[in-house]
């Protein structure tokens, strides 16, 4: 029982010794043809699922930046709306405004409003923005919301009072004229 179908078919002469030796020549050759197919295969799996894990990363990283875009455009419109429904509008023919100077980095910028806005801007009520490349003037409270939602944006709020010390210093006899404006 311990003799294989081979040897039994030689003991029996149904086949002869080379034909023994060819059979078995063949299915050597099949069993590693075999082996290096699955080897192959098995690296052209490998090689899929690379490709595959580097599209699903590719992927993710665009779909997060299109969310980011998505995101920055919502809140630009959102800043838009707020400044839409509560900017004060200012006047185009400058005759009767007067002029109101901010400094904005090392350069002092100017607007033209009229003098109640200009009392209001002064005493901190309103504030200036930078939003488009244009300035925009709006309540403390909606300008700080503006600033909330993108921090990036430039706020100018007066803050009343924060020049006073240094200015009284030495002048306490002097009276300032209410209609001063500089």
């Amino acid at each position: 029982m311990a003799n294989s179908l081979q040897d039994q078919l030689l003991k029996a002469g149904a086949i002869n010794k080379q034909k023994a030796n060819q059979v078995k020549a063949e299915k050597r050759k099949k069993n590693k043809q075999n082996r290096q197919a699955k080897t192959q295969v098995d690296a052209e799996k490998l090689a899929i699922q690379k490709a595959q894990a580097e599209k699903a990363l590719k992927d993710k990283q665009l779909n997060q930046q299109k969310q980011q875009l998505l995101q920055s455009k919502a809140i630009d419109a959102q800043i838009q709306q707020l400044i839409e429904t509560h900017s004060i509008q200012l006047n185009q023919d400058q005759n009767d405004d007067i002029a109101y100077h901010f400094q904005v980095g090392n350069t002092v910028k100017t607007i033209y409003v009229n003098p109640s806005l200009r009392t209001q801007l002064s005493d901190g009520k309103m504030a200036i923005i930078k939003f488009d490349n244009r300035y925009i003037i709006l309540p403390v409270s909606v300008a700080e919301k503006t600033h909330e939602l993108k921090s990036e944006l430039l706020i100018i709020i007066n803050q009343p009072g924060e020049d006073d010390a240094d200015s009284i210093d030495g002048y306490e006899g002097y009276d300032v004229p209410s209609d001063l404006i500089w």
